[in-house]
C-alpha cells in the first residue's frame, strides 16, 4: 500500500508540468491577447503536519512569450524556477502558510495538491485558496486529513 500510495504521489505531483510545460508549434501559439491570467494567488496552509504527514505542492504555468518562471512565493521572487514545488518538510516548520503569485501575465496554470498520512501518523489541516483575476474561484478551508480522508486535488486555469 505504501509504495502504491509512493508512486500516485510522484504521478500527482508531476502532473501540472505535463499540462503546461510544454510550448505550443507557432502555428498553434497563442498571441499575447491570450494571457488572459492578469493576477493569480494561491494560498495553502497547513497546520498540524508531523514527520507521517504527506504533502506535496506544485505550480507550474506559462505565458505566450514562454516563459515558465512567472512565480514568487510568499513575497519571494522565484523567477528562474519554471515549477513550484513545496513538501511536508516545508510546512512542519515554523512556516506553515505559503502564498503563490504570478509575476507576469499568462494563459495557463496547473495546481496540484496532495494531502495524505503514513500509516498511523496524527491527522491535520489543510487549507487551499485560489484568486484569479482578484476573483476567488476555490475556497477549501480547514479540511482534515486523516486515516479515512486524503486531500487529493489537481486544478488548472485558463480563464
Amino acid at each position: 500500500m505504501k509504495s502504491l500510495k509512493f508512486f500516485l504521489f510522484m504521478g500527482l505531483i508531476s502532473a501540472p508540468g505535463l499540462f503546461v510545460g510544454c510550448s505550443k508549434d507557432k502555428a498553434d501559439s497563442p498571441d499575447s491577447d491570450d494571457n488572459k491570467i492578469k493576477t493569480a494567488k494561491f494560498t495553502v496552509t497547513v497546520s498540524g503536519a508531523t514527520s507521517g504527514s504527506i504533502i506535496s505542492v506544485g505550480a507550474s504555468g506559462n505565458n505566450t512569450a514562454g516563459e515558465l518562471g512567472i512565480w514568487k512565493v510568499n513575497g519571494e521572487d522565484r523567477g528562474d524556477e519554471a515549477i513550484i514545488a513545496l513538501n511536508a518538510d516545508d510546512f512542519t516548520g515554523s512556516t506553515q502558510t505559503y502564498v503563490l503569485e504570478i509575476t507576469k501575465p499568462v494563459f495557463r496554470i496547473g495546481i496540484n495538491l496532495t494531502g495524505d498520512l503514513i500509516d498511523d501518523a496524527a491527522p491535520y489541516k489543510i487549507s487551499y485558496k485560489a484568486e484569479i483575476n482578484n476573483k476567488v474561484v476555490k475556497d477549501d478551508p480547514n479540511v482534515t486529513v486523516d486515516q479515512t480522508h486524503d486531500y487529493l486535488h489537481t486544478y488548472m486555469y485558463d480563464q
